[in-house]
């Protein structure tokens, strides 16, 4: 089995750890927020260039070609896992260090059409998600293509469980475009309703 389903999965999933922060971030709701101190600003910088260097060395172990065994598609799997591990720690870890996953005064959670009425999709959660699906479908190509040992029924499941993934990517899609769409309405809350202990520092 060709390596190419894997390498297609694995450029997305390293595109979503560093394309997406960068597109996202690259404004008014991270790196030049009005009511972010100035080093907060600073880290998001540094944060987003780190992560296009480690894109760009996935990237190349992604498309060069190892001696047949994997081992470049494994490396650049491992990076995705140590990024995406890095985010939802970060997520689940806000209490411990005051943070929260989104600012009112950027990319505010998303109320999609039907599912809007019962749950808001945090954008940032959402989208990752959707990469860690996509990166976990990427290693399964890679056991794929190198183990001689499946079987007819192991690699049917596998293909039924990409397929039904996929169906759920495209909807996460819509979620994306949406959350995107509503940060021009998040931006719009006045410095009046951003907490005290931020305004203090603007």
């Amino acid at each position: 089995m060709s390596d190419l389903p894997a390498q297609i999965l694995l450029t997305l999933s390293t595109l979503g750890y560093s394309a997406i922060p960068a597109i996202f971030d690259s404004n008014e709701t991270h790196m030049t927020n009005p009511h972010w101190v100035p080093h907060a600003r600073f880290h998001v910088v540094w944060q987003v260039l780190s992560y296009i260097g480690v894109a760009a060395l996935a990237l190349y172990f992604i498309w060069t070609p190892d001696d047949g065994s994997g081992r470049n598609l494994w490396y650049a799997s491992f990076l995705s896992i140590a990024a995406y591990t890095g985010f939802f720690s970060a997520s689940l870890t806000t209490k411990l260090y005051g943070g929260a996953n989104y600012d009112e005064n950027g990319v505010v959670p998303y109320r999609p059409p039907f599912l809007g009425r019962y749950m808001a999709f945090e954008v940032n959660i959402t989208l990752f998600s959707g990469a860690v699906a996509i990166l976990v479908m990427g290693m399964l190509c890679i056991f794929m293509s190198h183990s001689t040992h499946i079987s007819n029924t192991l690699a049917t499941a596998i293909w039924s469980f990409m397929a039904v993934t996929t169906v759920v990517l495209l909807v996460l899609i819509v979620v994306f475009v949406g959350g995107f769409m509503r940060r021009g309405k998040g931006m719009d809350v006045g410095i009046s309703q951003v907490p005290d202990e931020i305004n203090n520092f603007s």
